[in-house]
Order: C-alpha cells, then sequence, then structure tokens
C-alpha cells in the first residue's frame, strides 16, 4: 500500500512505557521484498514505477527504518534513555529513530531542552496535561527536534477526532508550523491516506501550505539526516563559512632573528633596524631626516 501511494520511506515503531528494559531491544526486521510486492496494490505499484527512470528495483527503493518510542512521565527514566544518545545503551543502539511521548509537562521542558531525541511525539486522541507554550518548545526548534502529528486516530472514533483537531492546532499555533512532521501511526492498511490528502488535512490544523508540504518531506528528510548524524557521533561539530577568505602578508624569517632580516611591510617602511636600537631612537633618526631634506630644500 506505501508503494501505491507513492512513499518511498516506513518507520516500523516500537512503543515502550514506563521504563526501557532489555525487552525493548531492537528486534525488528525490515520486510522482504516478496512480502512488500504482494500487500495491497502491490502490483499495481510495480506497473507505475517501472516507468521511472530512477527506480531499478520498487521493493528496493522502499527504505526501511526502526524507530523506538517512550512512553512516560518519569523524567529520570527518560534521561536514563536519551540523555547519552543510541550508542550509550543497548536497548536504544539498534533503532534508528528515537522519540519521547512526554506525559507530563516537566517532561516536555526536559524533551524540548536536553534529552537526545529525534522526535517528540505527542497523543493527540487524547486531551493533553499540559499547554503547548511557544516558550516551552522553542529550545526544541533550535535544536532541530521534530514533533510529530499522528493522523490515524481521527480515523478510529469521533472523541480522538475533534482531540486531534484540537491537540494539533495548539502546536501549530505554538511552533508556527516550524520543525512539524506527518506521520500516519497506521495500525492498517486502511488507515494509510496518499501524500495530498495528509497536506490537505494539514491545512485544516492551521498549518500554512508551504509548512504543509515541508511536513511531510522536507523536514522528513532533515530529521533523517540528524539522526543519521546523531547516530555516527558526527553532529557535533558545525562548520560554517563567515565571509570571503582573506590572504594575509607571509613573514619571512623566524621570530628570533633580527628585525633587519625581515621583509615584511612595517620593516621596510622604516628602514634597516640596528640591532639595540629602540623605537624611540627609530623616531628621532626618522626626523632628523626630514630636517635635512628641508635645509637641503632651502639653500636650492
Amino acid at each position: 500500500m506505501v508503494l501505491r501511494l507513492g512513499y518511498d520511506v516506513i518507520a516500523t515503531d516500537h512503543l515502550a512505557t514506563g521504563r526501557l528494559t532489555p525487552q525493548d531491544r531492537c528486534r525488528l526486521q525490515p520486510l522482504s521484498s516478496e512480502a512488500i510486492l504482494a500487500g495491497p496494490g502491490g502490483e499495481q505499484a510495480l506497473l507505475v514505477r517501472k516507468a521511472l527512470p530512477w527506480a531499478a528495483s520498487p521493493a528496493q527503493d522502499l527504505k526501511q527504518l526502526k524507530r523506538l518510542t517512550l512512553s512516560t512521565d518519569d523524567p529520570a527514566a527518560a534521561a536514563q534513555a536519551f540523555a547519552g544518545g543510541a550508542s550509550s545503551r543497548a536497548e536504544t543502539a539498534g533503532y534508528d529513530l528515537l522519540a519521547v511521548q512526554p506525559l507530563s509537562e516537566r517532561l516536555l521542558q526536559q524533551a524540548c531542552s536536553s534529552l537526545q531525541v529525534d522526535i517528540v511525539s505527542l497523543d493527540m486522541s487524547h486531551r493533553l496535561p499540559f499547554k503547548l507554550r511557544p516558550k516551552v518548545l522553542a529550545p526544541a526548534v533550535d535544536r532541530g527536534v521534530m514533533f510529530e502529528i499522528s493522523y490515524a486516530c481521527c480515523l478510529r472514533d469521533d472523541t480522538s477526532r475533534r482531540m486531534l483537531f484540537s491537540n494539533a492546532t495548539a502546536l501549530a499555533r505554538a511552533t508556527r508550523g516550524q520543525n512539524v512532521i506527518l506521520s500516519s501511526g497506521a495500525r492498517t492498511a486502511f488507515e494509510l491516506r496518499s501524500p495530498y490528502d495528509v497536506i490537505n488535512l494539514a491545512t485544516l490544523f492551521g498549518l500554512p501550505e508551504r509548512h504543509a508540504k515541508t511536513a511531510i518531506s522536507t523536514r522528513c528528510e532533515q530529521l533523517l539526516a540528524a539522526a543519521s548524524l546523531r547516530s555516527f557521533h558526527k553532529g557535533v561539530i558545525k562548520i560554517e563559512e563567515v565571509g570571503p577568505a582573506v590572504n594575509l602578508p607571509k613573514l619571512e624569517g623566524s621570530m628570533h632573528k633580527d628585525a633587519a632580516s625581515s621583509s615584511s611591510p612595517s620593516c621596510s617602511a622604516l628602514g634597516k633596524r640596528k640591532s639595540g636600537d629602540t623605537p624611540q631612537q627609530l623616531q628621532s633618526s626618522k626626523r632628523k631626516k626630514k630636517g635635512k631634506s628641508k635645509k637641503k630644500g632651502q639653500h636650492k
């Protein structure tokens, strides 16, 4: 079904509650090409993708990721799991994406400010136990952490649908549409929707159209890039170009040599400097030379 709808990346989620245990270690296995093409719409997707010049194998083009989501209200449990990143604990080492679902305001503040996670996932199907304030969410936006809206819950019952629209609108207002991604959270193929349907749904949440488009494309690409850098420990150094390169004058010789042998502009302007001369003596000699040149001009 995901191939038929045109998606290129899927993430299989493992939901852990409370505190991570050894049973939460990654045991997820990617689907085989036969299983993907055997699903609903697999044959039709195969025929369509064969016509694309960049698609050598439709099943191989589908990137499958493994994701861990910790749902808890305990800041200590979240810090133990995510404070040191994915490589510090065996329970999180095998996952491509790390997400936290805060159930308390204190944990939400911790997730936005310090936890080494990729996604802050909010349970949109129920009333949130905290208010979404811009000041609380701003540190996460600055750090590149994404906020997730899963739309599949609105297809299950009327109460979840009302809560989804209320919570998603509050999130869009608090973040101004920045760092918001949209995912399905689907349990069955029936709960999947096409990208254009998801964009139209996001505009009903109050997201501008440009933010709605980036929520399922550009933001997701940025999320995957940041997660890759975190897992390979390359995200701690950021090099930015501050201006054009400047060629500085090259000084010849050593600093221990006399200044007379130096070819710097300051020495050439003052003339040859004798060993032992002080700057005051050089200035007085320069004045004498100027005085002599003035006298010669008067005699002429």
